[in-house]
């Protein structure tokens, strides 16, 4: 049954597609269920392979020491150079910095081995008597053994250097120690991480005697001090050089304070743009009263009718004669005519005609005129004038103050000129006296060393013995098995996934639903009906 199934599942597949279907709980739990086994391997897997690797790594111990550095000028007087100025009793980020290299320096590691002797590395290692540890010692040393047949054939290929018992010796050192500065302090941690928490103090300890030695010897290094004060007075002289040639420029180009002449020359051309604005407000103002004058004057007439004297017209009294010697023409000519008459009908006409003459006709007639001079016009060619030689001067002031403002422009960029110059000697001046004080203070630091190295005192105090913490440190043996349990969780889940996924078998009867699209009425497992 299950065969043919599986037969019908894998044709059907290709000609229906399957529904798609939400995932349930009781899905989630059976999936779980039907693959608990797989996930359960991974995850015992995971966990024991974790264990047991951390079985086998090295555990490391951390030894760590804490350094002091001062250069105690608390108990000194301070020297004539740095009097009456601002004296700090820190140290500079550099001197930290070469005190944590001369901790790490080759030739200071490689002298407490050699004072230490090979024997102290070499490894001491015993059985333990119990079982357990027995299997571990033995596995270890198979591990080792392992691994330096690994080496034999780098070593046979050229691949790696082989190495002395003294260099290996010096590298492991060398690999596991480091100086720290701990920030907005004066303290240097001094750390070594090595399998043997006795062998690392002892290493520790000796290394910080060494280095105190050391150091000591090497500030006691002949010249320094004639080197410093031969630098520092070159570089006093270079510095009054260029405060000299500062003062001769400033002196020369007029330049005692950049930054007040330049905000006098600012306020300036500020001033004059401002006027020459108005200027040029005020002259564009005159030109339009001037073309509004020019169009006044062309419409107002240069003279006025003062007086004239007006006569009856002699053509309206002849009109008049004649209209009556018409009206008594046609008077008589009725006496024989008739109205309708073309006789009567034509003087008719003509006396119409000479009525209208006589109404378009003017009663009076000018016999004498008299003319005087426009006072308007006269005034107004006066105020022309004016406007005229107003112009001429805002136009004169207009090129003058253009004249200023282009001085002082001109005025101002020299100024910047200068000032760059300036600030490229006040550069040189300062980076000189960076050096100088750079110099006076090292040959300071160097003669207060030299009191402390005659008073026999040290600027480096150990604050903290090497002390080795109990705990190893490497690895995190139960950081690492709390990952591992999720890890293994996760991986197990994983494969279970991927398994389910490639799985094409038919476990249920919602899965022959989907495939076949039709209900499914009942399904036989194990020879019994559900």
């Amino acid at each position: 049954m299950n065969g043919e199934m599986r037969t019908l599942s894998k044709s059907r597949v290709i000609e229906i597609e399957p529904e798609r279907s939400q995932i349930s709980a009781a899905d989630v739990l059976e999936f779980l269920k039907r693959y608990r086994a797989v996930i359960l391997l991974v995850w015992l897997f995971c966990v024991l392979s974790t264990y047991a690797t951390l079985l086998f790594l090295t555990e490391q111990f951390e030894t760590k020491a804490s350094l002091i550095v001062k250069l105690g000028r608390e108990n000194l007087d301070p020297p004539a150079t740095v009097r009456n100025t601002v004296f700090s009793t820190g140290i500079r980020h550099e001197e930290v910095m070469s005190e944590i290299e001369f901790l790490k320096s080759p030739a200071l590691l490689q002298q407490v081995v050699d004072e230490m002797g090979m024997e102290a590395f070499r490894d001491h290692r015993v059985a333990p008597p119990h079982f357990i540890g027995k299997v571990r010692f033995y596995a270890k040393a198979g591990l080792r053994f392992v691994k330096n047949q690994c080496k034999e054939v780098l070593y046979a290929l050229s691949l790696q250097k082989r190495l002395n018992e003294k260099e290996s010796a010096l590298v492991e050192v060398s690999d596991d120690l480091s100086a720290t500065w701990q920030k907005e302090s004066d303290v240097i941690e001094v750390t070594l991480r090595m399998p043997d928490p006795v062998l690392a103090k002892t290493v520790l300890q000796r290394l910080l005697s060494d280095y105190q030695q050391k150091r000591i010897e090497v500030k006691k290094g002949s010249g320094i001090d004639d080197f410093l004060v031969g630098e520092s007075t070159k570089s006093q002289r270079a510095l009054a050089e260029a405060e000299a040639r500062e003062s001769q420029w400033k002196a020369t180009h007029g330049v005692s304070s950049a930054k007040d002449q330049r905000g006098l020359y600012l306020q300036q051309i500020r001033e004059l743009t401002s006027e020459r604005f108005q200027t040029t407000r005020d002259l564009q103002t005159a030109l339009m009263q001037r073309d509004s004058l020019e169009k006044l004057i062309a419409s107002t007439p240069d003279t006025l009718n003062q007086s004239h004297q007006e006569v009856p017209s002699p053509s309206l009294s002849a009109y008049k004669q004649r209209l009556t010697t018409l009206k008594a023409e046609r008077a008589e000519l009725l006496d024989k005519y008739n109205e309708a008459s073309t006789v009567v009908a034509n003087k008719d006409d003509e006396i119409s005609r000479l009525k209208k003459l006589i109404a378009d006709e003017q009663t009076t007639e000018t016999s004498a005129t008299t003319y005087a001079v426009n006072p308007v016009s006269q005034e107004l060619e006066k105020k022309l004038h004016e406007t005229e030689i107003a112009i001429a001067g805002l136009g004169a002031r207009d090129q003058a103050q253009g004249v200023q403002l282009a001085a002082m422009q001109s005025r101002l960029a020299a100024l910047d000129v200068a000032d760059n110059h300036l600030q490229d000697l006040e550069r040189s001046r300062s980076l000189l006296e960076a050096q100088y004080m750079t110099l006076a203070k090292r040959t300071q630091d160097a003669d207060l060393s030299g009191k402390l190295d005659s008073n026999q005192l040290s600027n480096v105090s150990i604050i903290t013995a090497p002390w080795s913490d109990p705990v190893p440190v490497y690895p995190k043996k139960m950081l690492l098995m709390y990952v591992s349990l999720g890890v293994g969780l996760i991986l197990g889940l994983a494969l279970a996934m991927l398994l389910n996924y490639l799985d094409d078998d038919i476990h249920d009867a919602k899965q022959v639903q989907a495939i076949l699209g039709a209900p499914c009425l009942g399904a036989v497992a194990l020879g019994h009906a559900e």
